[in-house]
């Protein structure tokens, strides 16, 4: 496993499972039962997806986009991850609701965050509900129906678009696969 996720910093931990992932990053379960947020530039202890463990990091929307892209720069991203790990920021409520409309807006971006989502048509509940956050959900959301959004009751509108924007995230990360 840590062969495939090499291009990552890695805790010293025995990797158990990966759990999400990107290209840019990967949530892994160690051995000692711990899930790590791994990136390019760090990993931490994830706490919920990759985007709700930046956030709750206390990075802002921009430096998350930047982090999950791997287009930030990584000297920077060192020494904000030491300076928040000493302030111990927590997240605001708000920081979530400030991210879905930049990821909204920003279709790569939002598709960096994203883990990849399951083959098996009977696994895509499971990660809707519980491999994407709330802001990554209603990023997507935002984007494949914009007009119904604060119109439509929030679950209704997730039990109808969840198949069809699980279809939309596999043919676009595979154009992305196929392109690389």
């Amino acid at each position: 496993m840590r062969e495939q996720l090499k291009h990552l910093q890695l805790p010293e931990h025995a990797i158990a499972q990966v759990v999400s992932k990107n290209r840019n990053w990967a949530i892994v379960l160690t051995a000692d039962l711990e899930y790590w947020l791994c990136t390019r530039y760090f990993y931490t202890k994830a706490v919920g997806s990759c985007t709700q463990t930046l956030l709750g990091l206390g990075f802002k929307p921009t430096e998350v986009i930047d982090i999950i892209q791997g287009s930030a720069d990584a000297e920077q991203i060192k020494s904000k991850v030491a300076m928040l790990a000493l302030a111990q920021e927590k997240l605001r409520p708000t920081a979530g609701i400030a991210m879905a409309k930049p990821l909204a807006e920003n279709r790569e971006a939002l598709l960096d965050c994203l883990p990849e989502p399951p083959e098996d048509y009977d696994r895509v509940w499971h990660w809707w509900k519980l491999s994407l956050s709330w802001v990554e959900r209603q990023a997507l959301l935002l984007l494949r129906a914009p007009d119904l959004v604060g119109k439509v009751p929030r679950d209704q509108l997730e039990q109808h678009l969840m198949h069809q924007i699980w279809l939309w995230v596999r043919e676009e990360m595979a154009r992305r696969a196929n392109s690389d």
